[in-house]
C-alpha cells in the first residue's frame, strides 16, 4: 500500500460518517421536535430521539477526526495550515458534541414535563426553549464558522498541491462559500432557510464524492513546489 493510504481511507470513512450522521439524525428528530408540543412528542419517542442524539455524537467525533487523520499528509506541504485545520475542526467536533448534549438535556426535560403540574410545566418549557435556542445558535454560528475555516484550509492545500483532483478541491471551496453566504443571509432573514438548504447541497455531495475518492484512490502525493 502506498504511503499514507491508510490515512486517506480513514479520512474517507470519517467524511461519510460526518456527512450522513447529521442527515439521518435530522430526519429522525426534526419531525418530532417541530411544533409547540415538541416536549410531549420527544417524551413519547424516546428511542428515536436517543438514536438521533447518538448520531449527533458520531458527527462531532467524525468531524474532529477528519483533519487529524489528514494531518500527517497535509503537514508535508503546509504545516501551519494543516495545524489550523486540525484546530478548527477539533473545535467544531467539541461544539458538535455539546449540541448533542443539549439535545440530550431537552430529552431529559421532556421526561419530567409530561408528569409536571401546570406551574412546573411552564418552567420546564421555558428551560427547554432556552436550551434549544443556545443549541441552534451554536450550530448556525460558532460550529459553522469552525467548519468553514477548517475545511477551507485543507481544500486550499488540496488544490495547491493537487493531492486530489483540482476540480474536486475547487468544488469543495465553492461549496463552503455558498454555505457561508447562505448562512449569513439566514441570520439576517430567518425565512431563507430553504435557500440555505439548497446552497448546502453542493458541499454535501462533494464531501461524499471526496470520501469515495479517498477510499478508492487515496492522496496523490506530489513534490512540494511552492
Amino acid at each position: 500500500m502506498k504511503p499514507y493510504q491508510i490515512n486517506a481511507k480513514i479520512t474517507g470513512i470519517l467524511f461519510i460518517l460526518g456527512t450522513t450522521a447529521p442527515i439521518v439524525g435530522g430526519m429522525l428528530s426534526t419531525p418530532i421536535m417541530e411544533g409547540q408540543n415538541y416536549l410531549q412528542n420527544m417524551a413519547s419517542h424516546q428511542s428515536t430521539m436517543t438514536i438521533a442524539i447518538l448520531l449527533q455524537f458520531i458527527m462531532g467525533i467524525a468531524c474532529a477526526g477528519i483533519s487529524i487523520a489528514m494531518y500527517p499528509v497535509l503537514k508535508k506541504y503546509r504545516e501551519g495550515m494543516a495545524m489550523g485545520a486540525v484546530g478548527y475542526r477539533l473545535m467544531e467536533g467539541v461544539l458538535g458534541v455539546l449540541i448533542a448534549v443539549g439535545t440530550s438535556a431537552v430529552l431529559m426535560i421532556s421526561k419530567q414535563f409530561i408528569f409536571a403540574d401546570a406551574s412546573s410545566a411552564l418552567q420546564l418549557q421555558s428551560l427547554a426553549n432556552l436550551v434549544l435556542s443556545i443549541r441552534d445558535w451554536t450550530a448556525n454560528g460558532p460550529l459553522l464558522i469552525c467548519w468553514i475555516i477548517g475545511a477551507a484550509l485543507y481544500y486550499v492545500i488540496f488544490y495547491q498541491f493537487n493531492l486530489v483532483p483540482r476540480w474536486l478541491s475547487l468544488w469543495g471551496l465553492i461549496g463552503i462559500t455558498l454555505t457561508f453566504i447562505s448562512s449569513v443571509l439566514v441570520m439576517i432573514s430567518p425565512n431563507l432557510g430553504t435557500l440555505q438548504t439548497i446552497c448546502s447541497l453542493p458541499i454535501l455531495v462533494q464531501e461524499l464524492v471526496l470520501a469515495v475518492w479517498l477510499i478508492v484512490k487515496g492522496f496523490k502525493l506530489t513534490e512540494k513546489t511552492a
